[in-house]
């Protein structure tokens, strides 16, 4: 059996690139990139930017909110801002206005239809939904999950289970959902 040299990455570089190789110009002959921006429009402008907007409201409400309020909107599943300080605790929070319509998700009691998510209570009664968007719902006892044509995501509270277009998951225990996300 033949044996292989092997080499490092950086020594394959140092024989490959010499002085020779690079230009004496090639360190001088950068030039920055131009940003161009709307005129009167600036990243700080907050009617123009939905980040510095969060950030306005988030730091009004810094000291006003008990911990118990910021971990409810935490928990909630729902969506929402948060500021979190250096040591990664949240000491801000509150929740986001629908982008979307929260009602674009129907359900469909009794089964479940081609595309459907489809959640099964007890590994027996299907529900369906359908459309995209977000909607609040109250399931449980859910055995499996099922995506049908959409990324689908069960929430339970802050914590997701996500499920790929075609994909479904079957539980060892039956869990509780609060929401559910399509797109």
């Amino acid at each position: 059996m033949k044996k292989l040299a092997s080499l490092s990455l950086a020594a394959v570089l140092a024989a490959t690139l010499t002085a020779a190789a690079v230009p004496a110009t090639a360190a001088t002959t950068a030039t920055a990139p131009t940003i161009t921006q709307t005129p009167g429009v600036t990243p700080s402008d907050p009617a123009e930017n939905p980040a510095a907007q969060a950030r306005q409201k988030l730091d009004a409400l810094v000291g006003t909110q008990t911990p118990a309020d910021i971990a409810a909107i935490v928990a909630s599943g729902k969506p929402a801002e948060l500021l979190v300080d250096d040591n990664d605790q949240v000491i801000a929070a509150y929740y986001k206005e629908p982008t979307y319509t929260t009602f674009a998700i129907s359900t469909r009691f009794g089964g479940c239809a081609y595309g459907d998510a489809c959640a099964w209570v007890d590994g027996t009664r299907p529900i369906g939904f359908y459309g995209t968007g977000r909607a609040d719902i109250n399931i449980n006892s859910i055995t499996r999950i099922e995506a049908g044509s959409n990324l689908t995501t069960f929430w339970r509270g802050n914590s997701g289970d996500f499920v790929a277009a075609g994909q479904s998951k079957n539980f060892s225990s039956p869990r509780d959902y609060n929401a559910i996300t399509r797109n």
